[in-house]
């Protein structure tokens, strides 16, 4: 019988700890359950049992407090990919775990808690040691679940904490923002088994309180030939009335009230398969075709050419099978109309998972998916929908497989979304399935090296030809003085004749906000963030000079702080100064921006795209978001503002991105009947990134692409890892890091670049430097990897580096 358990924790260690198990759990308890512990003196965590063993540890260990749950919420398998996890992204199951799981199975004696402002209710329906919970927080407002311990004397309040919690009466550090009124709704209704005479009684007893007894018509109006039940927030807006004479109706017991969970939204739905055309047939062929030789497929497909109908095909399958599909999208804020397609097939079999749920709907799902009577069969997801517990995964699928955004960069782990998920497809013994309409280097180079099989759709759906690709030069329009703003006269004429068509245009400028720097005409001086070494971008709606990495913002200065001078000039532009050029440039049409800062609102994102759908908006000016996930009809014009941004930016994928990124917005135009056009400005429109755009040549581009890489040691010949060191003083990193760099070029030659700076030396008031490690295929990656932890070890014990931080990148993006 097992008397040990070893449990991860969610902290930064690598090592799990070992604890008792008390005997009334010792028959029970299994991998997978989560478990409260002590840890150290004073702090409690939840912890997830790695494994449960009889083999003393060889020290007094502390006993397992309580058994979180009756089952395990994480499956042998998960536990397997987590470890996986951890030993290729070089970090602690610990960070993985604390990816992983939903914030309400990790609270710990360090978790804040508050009371739910959005719950109505009664205080005695609280148990005591509840209510004592409660007055607290009512007082305090909000509290450290260790300083609550300590206010009531209790060993151990998390079991009261949780109930708190699961009953809604409390929120927990990242549920504080969650709401239960977004899951639930309060209805009311005329009691069951009161007969008609009684509403006589029910209107005579209320003749003297008016505003009661027209609620109670309203009620009975609103009721009458439907269902009772009517919500409660519909028929206080209908009666006009407040919640004072609902409550008084209720108390009399002439109105009863309950609550209901919010049901999705329904949709007409179809569980028969798309009729795909002879062209995707064959592509959906050649794919289980290359599924025999390898558990991953490149499906290769031009934009708008119905890779998603193929998606579908195959989750059917799965279904007809029995097995759960994985469908991840870069960003799920773009995507909702992939959320509708997949429900108008699929139903309730559908859900979806993101960071943007609530930590309620994501603790839903996740119990949902551990219940074999309700799990889910089709998951649509960002990256970390790859962290579910899927209980039998048959495909996976990445589309936009091509895309950064799948990579995660802070915290740990730093993993890319697209490898772990076919990393999670073969511990199932699944398959994979790849997309894109610009696929990776790296992923059709392994196509083409026939490690993943491969199919190609190289013509639109329904025969719609490809938009037209031009470059246009702006050197000459602005040496000519014949720029409108930012816009070339070309693009200033095109956009006149669309409008006058009745066409929608959309602009791509990969820049937020309104002018990149405010600079100083008589001694160059520009604002600079007081936490990163990045100059602060001017927004004009907010008036604020504001830094992109860590939110730090003033109100612009009426002089220069450097020499006092009062000639301040804006430099460059963003998509805000765009959308105010434009409004002057064409009045009377409907202008309107999408990014970061115009959608930051819940649903924002969706009214925006719905009211591009409908007609309403001419012209939309964008950043990347313009560019994915989005099918919109009458598109007869794109122009991409500044090509030379992202041709100059100091990274090896960056000549491979700019070709993704101009060819994706690109396809947002002429997606039916007629063709349509896209003007690309640039100051070297002859550069051959942007010629490739114009012609379609992937291929050409692939191969130059290849060849640079081959050159210079990068991916897919190489494999990258970065060593990052941050401390906030600049001496203390570069003296560790030029220590490290040392001992590490004693191990692995040349393979070993810097120590430099990162790209931006300074973020939240940390300096960076690098170690890039270059490495060629077929070097054993553990041991590489065991060497680089051992010497960051050592600089650890240093005592001149202990407190630098050292971070490991493997297959950086």
């Amino acid at each position: 019988m097992a008397v040990y358990a070893d449990v991860i924790l969610p902290l930064a260690l690598n090592q799990s700890f070992t604890y008792g198990i008390p005997l009334v759990w010792q028959e029970g308890l299994s991998e997978g359950h989560r478990v409260l512990v002590q840890f150290g003196q004073r702090k409690l965590y939840a912890g997830i049992v790695l494994r449960v063993h009889d083999t003393p540890p060889g020290y007094d260990v502390k006993e397992i407090l309580d058994v979180e749950d009756d089952i395990p919420i994480v499956t042998p398998i998960q536990l397997h990919y987590w470890k996986w996890l951890s030993e290729y992204y070089m970090c602690s199951m610990g960070e993985v775990m604390n990816a992983a799981l939903p914030a309400a199975f990790k609270m710990q004696s360090e978790t804040k808690i508050s009371i739910n402002p959005e719950l109505e209710f009664e205080e005695s329906d609280l148990k005591d040691n509840e209510f004592q919970v409660f007055n607290l927080l009512r007082e305090l407002k909000e509290m450290k679940i260790t300083d609550l311990t300590k206010k009531l004397g209790w060993k151990n309040p998390m079991p009261v904490i949780r109930r708190m919690y699961a009953e809604g009466y409390i929120d927990l550090d990242e549920a504080v923002k969650s709401t239960v009124k977004s899951k639930v709704e309060k209805k009311v209704r005329w009691p069951e088994g009161y007969n008609e005479s009684m509403t006589q009684d029910a209107f005579d007893s209320l003749s003297n309180a008016k505003v009661q007894k027209e609620l109670l018509l309203t009620y009975f109006k609103m009721s009458l030939g439907s269902e009772p039940w009517v919500r409660e927030k519909e028929l206080l807006e209908e009666a006009k009335a407040t919640k004072a004479p609902l409550k008084a109706l209720i108390e009399k017991g002439w109105l009863e009230i309950a609550e209901f969970k919010v049901e999705e939204e329904q949709i007409d739905a179809s569980l028969d398969k798309p009729t795909l055309t002879p062209a995707q047939a064959k592509a959906a062929k050649d794919l289980e075709t290359g599924w025999m030789e390898s558990n991953t497929s490149l499906l290769h497909g031009v934009t708008s050419s119905g890779k998603t109908e193929i998606y579908i095909h195959f989750i059917h399958q799965q279904i007809e099978l029995g097995r759960q599909s994985l469908f991840t999208v870069p960003e799920i804020a773009l995507t909702a109309q992939m959320v509708r397609r997949l429900q108008s097939h699929f139903e309730s079999k559908a859900a979806v998972y993101h960071s943007k749920m609530s930590d309620r709907e994501r603790l839903e799902l996740w119990e949902r998916m551990l219940d074999p009577e309700r799990k889910p069969m089709v998951v649509l997801g960002a990256r970390s929908s790859v962290f579910l517990p899927f209980e039998n995964l048959g495909l996976v699928i990445v589309d936009e497989e091509h895309e950064s955004s799948y990579k995660q960069y802070d915290p740990a782990p730093r993993y890319h979304g697209r490898d772990a998920a076919i990393v999670l497809s073969h511990l199932h013994k699944g398959k994979s399935l790849l997309g894109s309409a610009t696929p990776s280097l790296e992923s059709y180079y392994n196509a083409k090296e026939g490690k993943y099989g491969f199919a190609f759709l190289g013509e639109r759906y329904s025969g719609v030809r490809l938009p037209i690709v031009e470059a246009v030069d702006i050197k000459k329009d602005t040496i000519q003085k014949q720029m409108h703003g930012h816009l070339s006269h070309r693009l200033y004429e095109e956009m006149r004749m669309q409008l006058k068509e009745d066409k929608k245009v959309i602009l791509f400028q990969n820049r937020r906000g309104f002018a990149p720097v405010v600079i100083c005409q008589s001694c160059g001086h520009s604002e600079q963030c007081v936490n990163c070494d990045i100059t602060l971008t001017y927004h004009k709606g907010s008036h604020q000079l504001r830094c992109h990495y860590c939110g730090y913002s003033i109100a612009p200065p009426q002089r220069c702080k450097s020499c006092g001078s009062f000639e301040l000039k804006m430099q460059g532009f963003g998509t805000e100064k765009i959308e105010e050029d434009l409004q002057i440039l064409f009045p009377n049409a409907s202008i309107a921006r999408m990014d970061l800062d115009a959608t930051r609102k819940k649903n924002a994102f969706q009214k925006l795209v719905d009211r591009f759908e409908r007609g309403e908006i001419d012209i939309l000016i964008g950043t990347q978001m313009v560019a994915k996930g989005l099918d919109f009809d009458d598109v007869g014009l794109v122009g991409v503002l500044s090509a030379d941004s992202m041709l100059n930016y100091p990274d090896f994928r960056a000549h491979e991105r700019a070709y993704q990124l101009m060819s994706q917005v690109a396809g947002r135009a002429g997606r039916r009947e007629e063709r349509g056009l896209v003007l690309i400005q640039s100051y070297r429109p002859d550069h051959r990134i942007i010629q490739q755009v114009t012609t379609y040549s992937f291929e050409e581009m692939f191969r130059e692409q290849l060849a640079d890489r081959k050159q210079y040691h990068y991916p897919p010949y190489y494999r990258v890892i970065h060593v990052e060191m941050r401390h906030p003083k600049v001496e203390v990193v570069s003296a560790a890091a030029d220590f490290l760099a040392q001992r590490l070029h004693g191990i692995f030659g040349e393979r070993v670049l810097g120590p430099e700076f990162a790209p931006i030396a300074r973020v939240r008031g940390q300096y960076q430097k690098r170690i890039i490690l270059k490495l060629e295929q077929g070097l054993p990656l553990p041991k590489v990897k065991d060497a680089l932890l051992t010497e960051s070890k050592r600089l650890q014990f240093h005592k001149d580096h202990r407190k630098v931080r050292v971070y490991f990148d493997v297959d950086p993006h």
